[in-house]
């Protein structure tokens, strides 16, 4: 659907809230397409009760399509590694998104949210830690798969510029 892509990549860019808004529009076009439900709870993921009930009702629609059988299955593995998020935390949700992007390597969203959610930044000596080493190595070879893509460009300077040495 076209309001699910435009949502994924305002999504990509932190645009969360126009990201909504055409999640938003999808659901209305289409209310049994998972990826618009997925997206309503990935752009409303930002910590703060403000948007917390239609976090949780999209996510259970998105998990009432799953089991319904509505999704793919990237759209499955989507799903399952959003549950991991929200009820195992990020490291979980970031080993699961990596497995979706080895399975489906030409998708490039799997692949930026395992690095996004397995990073975890740099000691006090400036030296990345485990999974921060993970989410760059992962990230370089995502570069070198698809150089052309915009969204990945930006993601490897978006995790670069948080390292004690951004070069």
């Amino acid at each position: 659907q076209r309001h699910v892509r435009i949502g994924l990549n305002h999504l990509l860019g932190f645009w969360d809230l126009e990201a909504y808004r055409h999640f938003l529009i999808a659901v209305r076009e289409d209310p049994n397409c998972p990826m618009a439900y997925w997206g309503i709870c990935v752009s409303l993921s930002s910590p703060g009760p403000t948007y917390t009930e239609q976090r949780v009702a999209a996510f259970k629609r998105l998990r009432s399509l799953i089991e319904a059988g509505k999704g793919n299955g990237l759209e499955n593995q989507l799903a399952g590694a959003l549950a991991a998020l929200y009820s195992e935390g990020p490291r979980k949700a970031g080993t699961l998104f990596s497995l979706t992007a080895e399975r489906y390597k030409n998708a490039v969203l799997p692949a930026i949210l395992s690095c996004m959610t397995l990073r975890d930044g740099y000691d006090d000596f400036g030296d990345a830690r485990e999974g921060q080493k993970i989410a760059d190595k992962f990230l370089g070879e995502l570069v070198e798969r698809h150089p052309e893509c915009p969204a990945v460009r930006f993601y490897q300077a978006a995790i670069l510029e948080g390292s004690p040495n951004p070069a």
